[in-house]
């Protein structure tokens, strides 16, 4: 999983993390597909939401410590993401 491509503008406010990671989009993003992924690749987390212009939260409180991409798709457009749960 490669952290290069960022095609939707999203930024981590918040890493490492603990309970909640909090990203910011610089526009709506309507039926994104959210995605978290271990450092192995393995797919932990698929979920389906609107991402708000500004800050939004997502729950990671499930994960174990350890590294994460998350990984973020609006039609052709995605974003991959590195963050660090502790």
């Amino acid at each position: 999983i490669s952290e290069t491509q960022n095609a939707l503008d999203i930024q981590l406010l918040s890493n490492p993390v603990k309970n909640s990671l909090e990203i910011r989009s610089e526009k709506t993003i309507r039926d994104a597909g959210l995605k978290i992924f271990n450092a192995e690749g393995k797919l932990m987390s698929l979920q389906h939401s609107n991402l708000n212009a500004g800050s939004n939260s997502i729950d990671v409180n499930a994960l174990s410590a350890g590294i994460y991409f998350l990984k973020i798709t609006s039609g052709k457009k995605s974003s991959t993401l590195r963050f660090v749960k502790f």
